[in-house]
């Protein structure tokens, strides 16, 4: 960092002594050469080990979030939304990335920062000051702006989880969406919020941005004219040497201020998402209190003939209010009353051991509240007693069956031991045999999110054999048989319910009379109240009667009505090939083509980038402009004829003429590329809601928040500022090169090898890895859906014994696998760029030694020589963070090639709100620029007629005896 100048300055120094040997100046070249090469090897190593500190950050908070969802209960989750549990994996566990290079950097700038300014003062002297007092205001400029950019993301933050909510809502319920013509509703809704965010949050994020960035781009010219105007005043002789390496200095006091903005944007990024996982790590877990546990009734004893395996007396059972949810800080949360619903209250029951109980009461007294109650994930009040025996185990079947992605054997099983026996008996009471053998892989075949589609009765009994097959204690079931026809629905209740599990303690929630008269005893919910009743005396009730037929007959006519609307989805199987690339991996597109064209689509159009490339061509000449101006100064023979004022007068003019570009080239772009990314997410909110159900069935709900809140998060994250740094120094790459080749002809040669060299690496950087970068996706895309799926079936996931162990060994394992991948992919990384910066390097030493040659051989003035040396200088640095910027926009442009690609493979709805326009399968400039959706003509069919003919006779034979049924 010092050495390099202080290089300078000798090599300099020599060429304006016309006596001074030739060995002197070889030395100062190689000196120069040999310190920006081990500050090549410096860089090479803090950002391979930063990165690993990074990933094992993310890696270690990824782990914790998951094994601290697994333990809370659903009073305490349901204080964060779904689209903030999904932020807090995605996007959150990736602002990690940066924190520990971010950190260094603030603890290491400062000191650097320190380091420069002496060695300026050694050059300059009193001058040093004004550029001093300029840094500082740089400085307290840099800090005020990463604050407000903390603030601004809190407010993004917490806009997005907003919009991600609504999201997850509308897609779990799509089929009421679409069936009810909501669709346009929605829409609205959802760019509601997305406006808002873009305008407020996402606007005043990029104005501080600009605020940061003019700032630290402006701080090396400003300080130089300060320095100058010091100089002038003062009375130093403006030498060659001086000038020049007073130039090179405040470059690189530039880079190293422009470092801080950087750091703090990290370190605040960071912090932001430490905050919002301090406030899900602090909430309480699942202990004792919550649930129906503790000690013995005061004063109760228990009849020896009579063991009761639950016993309540004078509990109220609450759950968290709406707005309970707002308002969260770090710190150990308490629930205050106002905070709580009444959902049950007062329960006195006492249910004894090996009884069937039978749960009836009308829609929405409370029954399914009851058996969460009893799984602990309700509060519960500790004015009452309770107790419950602390050995026993659970098992729980819900309402709507949630399947995993898993197999078949998996999903039973979940994570117990494989007893085949036991196994086949299990299926054969569950009516499931049939059904594996139907299946294309038995009970090896996968279903969930990435499997093939089953049924909602089958997803029924495989929720009930997995219940089954645990061997648990208490069985508690929520309806089991509502999704089942009356044929399986009797064989189930017959051999499993009362076959399987006759002995064990069974809680099951039924509308059938039938049901309710077989079982022991009936538990009757009305209106949160809970009461044991004989079963007779509990189904005869008039009204529970009346409102059951009712139910009943409304159930079975909205069933038809259904089964109608949607019959062609139902009759269809998902493909699991196409079920795993329905979101497809990220692309294996690279190549300066391919960037190219993505660059053009984060600004907007190619005339966008075509306008924006002229301001950075003409900024770029102005400050080349500049710098000769210093040559000028340095050479000019008669110094009375143009004084220091004149040329100081000049040097300002070129200096106002940046500050006007700057002005003009940041609200542009920022402009520009907020609107293209609102275009691409109102292009993929309208292709998504619009499609089909048969694809949004078959698309995992995680893949597609991953979309919104990982993809489209992480392109307005960066696109703005790697494409402003990156187009900059594009523009100076070429410029630095042929200036350096005017001042010295023959180095040309160097200039062309140079140039080809970085062509090269750049096509090895934009193509390289590209099956390690699709197995990184997949693992990425995996580990948000497994987290999804646990969050959505966590009542499950706690209740069974053994699953959580299974389901946090499963994550670990992607986790590991992921973290493999990162690293592979970093470490290359790492190793083209040093090769860029080696590359660099190379132009650098060859400037050196190509002044030492140019002023033995063509009597080269110090005032070009200099030019020469200060450009170089340039070179470097622009060419090493050039790489850095090109890589990560580079993934910037891979994930909008994904969003791309599935903009244009959505299969759209016939019909549908606000359709698609069509484009070929190729990116073309409107596809890019505003996210049109393609349409995709519809999937075929993976069944033939005769069994879609098989089907429907199935179906009607089935309504035929429901409506049998019902009328007897």
């Amino acid at each position: 960092m010092i050495l390099a100048p202080v290089s300078i300055f000798f090599l300099l120094s020599w060429v304006e002594d016309p006596d001074a040997p030739v060995g002197i100046g070889v030395l100062a070249a190689a000196g120069n050469g040999l310190a920006v090469l081990g500050q090549c090897v410096t860089y090479k190593v803090f950002g391979i080990r930063s990165k690993h500190a990074g990933l094992l950050s993310q890696l270690a908070v990824s782990g914790t979030l998951y094994r601290r969802a697994l333990g809370m209960n659903s009073a305490s989750l349901s204080r964060f939304k779904i689209g903030e549990l999904t932020m807090l994996l995605s996007s959150d566990v990736e602002n990690l990335g940066g924190l520990w290079s971010g950190l260094v950097s603030l603890a290491i700038l400062p000191f650097e920062i320190a380091a420069i300014i002496c060695l300026l003062w050694l050059v300059v002297g009193p001058a040093t000051l004004g550029a001093l007092g300029l840094a500082g205001v740089s400085y307290a400029a840099s800090h005020f702006g990463g604050k407000a950019m903390e603030r601004c993301n809190t407010e993004r933050s917490a806009l997005s989880d907003e919009r991600l909510k609504l999201l997850v809502e509308v897609l779990y319920g799509i089929k009421v969406v679409k069936a009810n013509g909501w669709v346009p509703r929605f829409l609205e809704r959802i760019r509601a919020i997305s406006k808002t965010e873009s305008s407020y949050a996402l606007w005043k994020k990029r104005y501080f941005g600009e605020v940061l960035i003019y700032t630290n781009e402006m701080v090396d010219i400003m300080s130089v004219t300060v320095a100058l105007l010091a100089i002038m005043v003062v009375g130093i002789v403006p030498t060659a040497s001086r000038m020049f390496t007073m130039w090179v200095i405040m470059a690189v006091l530039h880079g190293k201020i422009f470092h801080l903005p950087e750091a703090l944007r990290e370190v605040s990024t960071a912090w932001t998402s430490l905050r919002r996982f301090a406030i899900f790590f602090y909430l309480a877990d699942a202990r004792a209190h919550d649930m129906i546990g503790g000690a013995a009734i005061p004063g109760r004893k228990q009849e020896p003939e009579k063991i009761s395996c639950i016993d309540i007396q004078d509990v109220t059972f609450f759950f968290p209010e709406q707005s309970a949810r707002s308002a969260l800080a770090p710190g150990p949360q308490v629930w205050q009353e106002e905070q709580l619903t009444k959902v049950l209250a007062d329960v006195q029951i006492s249910l004894e051991a090996g009884r069937f109980y039978a749960v009836t009461g009308v829609v929405g007294s409370g029954k399914t509240s009851l058996l969460l109650a009893l799984l602990g994930e309700l509060r519960a009040s500790t004015k009452g007693g309770h107790r419950r025996a602390d050995t026993i185990t659970w098992a729980y079947v819900p309402q709507d069956p949630v399947v995993f992605n898993a197999s078949v054997r998996e999903n039973v099983c979940f994570g117990k031991a494989f007893f085949a026996d036991w196994y086949k008996v299990v299926c054969e009471a569950c009516a499931l045999d049939h059904d594996l053998a139907l299946f294309p892989e038995g009970d090896a075949t996968l279903i969930g999110s990435r499997g093939i589609n089953i049924s909602g009765g089958q997803q029924a009994r495989v929720c009930l054999a997995r219940a089954l097959y645990s061997r648990a204690d208490v069985y508690l079931l929520d309806d089991p048989l509502a999704k089942l026809d009356v044929r399986v629905s009797a064989h189930v209740f017959e051999n499993a319910i009362l076959g399987l599990l006759g002995g064990h303690t069974r809680i099951m929630v039924t509308n059938s009379d039938s049901v309710a008269r077989q079982s022991d005893s009936a538990i009757v919910v009305e209106s949160g109240k809970v009461s044991v009743k004989d079963p007779s005396a509990a189904v005869t009730t008039p009204f529970l009667q009346g409102l059951v037929e009712t139910s009943d007959a409304k159930r079975g006519s909205a069933s038809k009505q259904k089964e109608a609307l949607f019959s062609e989805e139902e009759e269809t199987d998902h493909d699991p090939g196409a079920g795993q690339s329905l979101l497809g991996a990220l692309p294996p597109a690279g190549g300066l083509g391919f960037f190219i064209r993505h660059l053009a689509a984060g600004i907007g159009s190619p005339v966008n980038l075509a306008m924006y490339c002229v301001i950075i061509l003409v900024e770029v000449l102005v400050i080349e402009a500049g710098v000769y101006m210093l040559v000028l100064w340095t050479e000019d023979p008669d110094a009375d004829e143009h004084p220091h004022g004149w040329y100081g007068g000049i040097y300002a003019a070129f200096i106002v003429a940046e500050v006007v570009l700057a002005q003009i080239k940041f609200p542009f772009l920022a402009s520009i590329t907020q609107g293209a990314w609102d275009s691409l997410h109102d292009a993929l909110l309208k292709s998504v809601l619009n499609s089909s159900l048969m694809w949004l069935q078959a698309v995992p709900v995680g893949q597609v928040l991953q979309r919104f809140s990982g993809t489209l998060g992480r392109i307005e994250d960066q696109v703005f500022h790697r494409t402003e740094l990156l187009l900059l120094q594009m523009g100076f790459l070429p410029t630095i090169a042929i200036t350096v080749c005017v001042g010295f002809p023959p180095f040309v040669v160097v200039v062309v090898g140079i140039f080809i060299v970085i062509y090269l690496l750049m096509r090895q950087l934009g193509g390289n890895k590209k099956d390690a970068r699709l197995a990184e996706n997949d693992l990425r895309r995996a580990s948000l859906q497994h987290y999804t799926e646990t969050l959505h079936g966590l009542v499950l996931v706690r209740a069974f014994p053994g699953a959580s162990g299974w389901f946090l060994h499963r994550f670990d394992e992607l986790l590991n696998a992921r973290a493999a991948s990162q690293v592979e992919l970093a470490e290359d990384d790492a190793s083209v760029l040093f090769r860029l910066n080696l590359t660099a390097a190379v132009f650098y030493g060859s400037a050196c030694f190509a002044i030492v040659l140019g002023k033995e051989l063509f009597d080269l003035k110090p005032g070009f020589a200099g030019f020469m040396m200060a450009n170089s200088c340039f070179f470097f640095h622009t060419l090493s963070c050039f790489s850095e910027q090109a890589i990560g926009l580079l993934e910037v442009a891979r994930e909008r090639e994904s969003v791309q690609l599935l903009l244009r493979d959505i299969p759209q709805e016939a019909g549908a709100h606000e359709p698609a326009a069509t484009t070929s399968s190729a990116l073309t400039w409107p596809a890019i620029v505003g996210g049109v959706a393609c349409r995709r003509p519809s999937m075929p069919k993976s069944r033939d007629s005769n069994c879609r003919s098989r089907q429907t006779t199935t179906k009607q034979q089935a309504n035929h005896n429901k409506l049998g049924v019902e009328h007897a």
